[in-house]
């Protein structure tokens, strides 16, 4: 069974790809994820109702983040890339979601809860920077 919050943040996600521009989509999720991921982080003897606050934060936001992997690779590459474009990020999101299952359990075991907190928050930090600095702006945009 689905979490309420997770599928209510993927139902918000829809009515932001539709509101907000791709690119800010894209760096409004990052920023999201990795200030709470970093809060949760930094400051793992915050009272719980501040941990789970940020926890449920996490959860609404990365479901809605999870949208644009159905529409923005398909808007960013030309048509003579577009299916090879779409594929490559679908398999590496896939990717990096199976490693992230396995290295998450190793890191909180051999690091600790906060080390491997910190080190997920590098994560968004890095799509976030990427995003800032190559991300295009596509919403609108004739499909070509």
């Amino acid at each position: 069974m689905a979490e309420p919050c997770a599928d209510s943040g993927a139902v918000f996600g829809l009515f932001l790809i539709a509101w907000l521009s791709r690119r800010h989509f894209v760096i409004f999720t990052f920023a999201v994820m990795f200030v709470t991921l970093l809060a949760i982080g930094l400051f793992p003897q915050a009272p719980i109702w501040v941990i789970v606050g940020l926890f449920a934060a996490y959860m609404f936001v990365a479901p809605a983040a999870n949208n644009i992997q159905y529409v923005y690779p398909a808007e960013i590459f030309d048509t003579h890339l577009r299916s090879t474009g779409v594929g490559f990020s679908a398999a590496f999101s896939r990717i990096s979601a199976a490693a992230a299952v396995y290295l998450l359990p190793y890191a909180l075991e051999t690091l600790g809860a906060s080390a491997a907190l910190l080190i997920m928050a590098g994560l968004p930090l890095l799509g976030l920077v990427m995003s800032i600095l190559w991300a295009p702006e596509t919403k609108s945009k004739a499909l070509l």
